[in-house]
């Protein structure tokens, strides 16, 4: 009796060793079966509402950040942001460090060829800024003329260009955004022009300034953004714009940018 009840134990235990290890094999083997998460990148620099870089132990987060994770969810995948300056951001899609970057232009782009682009999505919104009660106009009849218009250094405005040619408005030049807002503050100039989420970021660190300037209801120009798809990336353009398509239709991409002071379209 003995004997036999040691032999059914020692079954039972074989039997239950076997339905574990079984059971191991089949959850590694769905593991494996897992894609690896999506490497996607993203303007280190662009700052709030684009980006904001996590401290130890948290998350990346801002608009960009829950873009990448809603493209990569409707791809079945999970998603793995890798911060990178700007200048090293593309030659990093066309070398494989990366496989996708979004809210970007072929436009400006430096190697637009080299890479595969997605549907139009997210634009790029400029708008013009005054001091609270200043006059700004609205397109296409902004008031410009004999105006001092603060502008990014580098950025280049046809129609403006035109005014300040004839010495019938006054470029002035700054580097930073900050300092844009800060030509209006000590009446440097009298209007500035940048994107809407420059304009949010400024607000975003110095919450006061929200109710001292007015910002243009009308848009000054729109640039369609999109996504660039580096040749070394398992996704194609397709199902990107499969994707893009079905956060479009659903309405989340509009929360998304309305949530950040953004627009969508």
């Amino acid at each position: 009796m003995t004997c036999c009840g040691i032999g059914l134990r020692a079954l039972n235990f074989v039997r239950r060793v076997m339905v574990a290890t079984l059971g191991l094999g089949a959850a590694a083997a769905a593991f494996a079966q897992q894609p690896q998460p999506l490497r996607y990148g993203v303007f280190e620099s662009m700052g709030y509402p684009f980006f904001v870089a996590g401290s130890a132990g948290t998350s990346h987060t801002g608009l960009l950040i829950e873009l990448g994770e809603a493209i990569a969810r409707q791809l079945n995948m999970g998603l793995v942001a890798v911060p990178l300056p700007r200048r090293r951001a593309e030659p990093g899609l066309i070398q494989g460090q990366i496989e996708m970057l979004c809210y970007f232009s072929p436009t400006w782009s430096e190697h637009p060829d080299k890479l595969a682009w997605s549907s139009a999505m997210l634009p790029q919104v400029e708008r013009v800024v005054a001091p609270k009660g200043g006059r700004m106009g609205n397109a296409p009849n902004w008031e410009f003329e004999g105006k001092r218009v603060a502008l990014q250094l580098g950025y280049h405005y046809p129609d403006l260009q035109r005014l300040v040619d004839r010495g019938k408005a006054v470029r002035v030049d700054q580097s930073k955004v900050a300092l844009q807002f800060r030509s209006l503050e000590i009446k440097m100039a009298d209007l500035l022009i940048t994107s809407e989420g420059e304009i949010e970021g400024y607000f975003n660190d110095n919450p006061n300034a929200r109710s001292e300037f007015d910002v243009s209801r009308t848009a000054f120009s729109v640039t369609p953004t999109h996504c660039a798809i580096g040749r070394h990336s398992r996704l194609s353009v397709a199902e990107i714009d499969k994707a893009i398509a079905r956060l479009q239709s659903s309405g989340d991409m509009d929360r998304m940018a309305k949530r950040y002071g953004m627009s969508a379209r």
